[in-house]
């Protein structure tokens, strides 16, 4: 490969200007093993360059979604927390008069979200662990209950001697 052809490849990756089209493949009766080593040497490195210069084009890429999303999701909070403020007073305001106390009513408001916000699910997502995705509902852990017959025979590794 010339000097000319190898900036031009270089400003091709570099500014992803597109792909430079190939010359006709030398036939096996002109060209050297010698040759045809460095074309080869020549075309594999021009197509690292290549593919390296596309990786980095849609890692830039993924990060303007990336960014853009993180920054409707800003404003969406934004938005969405005084919503819920003000729905929370209201809410305190209409039991407080239905009860004459506004402090137990507070309270009671109060109680209510956090109960609701713990209770409330995660997003269901594929898992290979459940069939048909989602999460499965935890049972109680164990690990702080004592093991069982066949845990303490093998040696649970809560128990075992080191």
């Amino acid at each position: 490969m010339e000097r000319n052809d190898r900036e031009y490849f270089r400003r091709v990756v570099a500014r992803g200007e597109g792909y430079q089209q190939y010359r006709e493949p030398v036939s096996d009766d002109d060209a050297s093993i010698g040759d045809l080593l460095k074309s080869l040497a020549a075309d594999t490195s021009l197509l690292l360059r290549q593919e390296m210069s596309l990786a980095r084009a849609e890692v830039r890429e993924s990060g303007t979604r990336l960014q853009q999303l993180g920054r409707k999701m800003a404003i969406a909070a934004a938005l969405a927390l005084p919503g819920a403020m003000a729905v929370t007073a209201f809410l305190v305001i209409a039991l407080g008069n239905a009860i004459n106390s506004y402090v137990t009513s507070a309270l009671i408001v109060g109680v209510v979200l956090l109960v609701a916000a713990w209770e409330c699910p995660a997003p269901p997502h594929p898992s290979p662990r459940t069939p048909g995705g989602g999460r499965k509902k935890c049972a109680p852990s164990s690990a702080n209950s004592p093991p069982n017959a066949e845990e303490r025979q093998h040696g649970h590794a809560k128990y075992r001697r080191e």
